[in-house]
């Protein structure tokens, strides 16, 4: 398998069914019908295509990886900020030790997720496959770093998961 451009107006391409998702780059279902590619628009080596394209998602997962870690952080601070804010019995949710526990939980899960996040760009930039990082991120993210997320934010943040595995 090799990987190649195929540019917008190319005999043959059509790239007209798109979905409508909120994503950093358009998503769709490009089709080929005798669809001729000049040899000049092969990328990389002749048959290296999956090497190339599994090394692109080892980039993409590590990024996707920060964004989850942003959406998480940014739930985090939205459910502490209602555990001072809401009153119960007399006293704010964030008094309760139960709540306290729970809050430091997902700063630990949190931290740990950006550590790894900054680890597996690092391994990245020295050329170093980093699929087992992105495992144990998005493993970290799913178990702690995002439990109460508000509605809104939860299919953002499911995207992630979906998008890169």
């Amino acid at each position: 398998m090799s990987a190649f451009i195929v540019e917008a107006g190319t005999a043959g391409f059509d790239d007209s069914k798109r979905m409508d998702l909120m994503a950093a780059h358009p998503i769709g279902e490009p089709r080929w019908t005798d669809c001729h590619v000049p040899q000049d628009n092969l990328i990389g080596e002749r048959g290296r295509g999956l090497r190339l394209a599994l090394g692109t998602l080892d980039t993409f997962r590590t990024t996707v990886a920060a964004a989850a870690i942003g959406m998480a952080q940014a739930a985090y601070e939205a459910s502490l900020d209602y555990a001072k804010n809401r009153e119960m019995f007399g006293q704010t949710l964030s008094d309760f030790q139960a709540t306290q526990f729970k809050l430091a939980d997902m700063a630990v899960a949190l931290d740990a997720a950006r550590l790894l996040a900054h680890r597996a760009a690092w391994l990245k930039g020295l050329r170093s496959r980093v699929h087992h990082q992105g495992g144990v991120i998005r493993q970290v993210i799913r178990n702690r770093g995002r439990e109460p997320y508000h509605k809104r934010r939860g299919p953002d943040s499911r995207r992630c998961r979906i998008g890169e595995g």
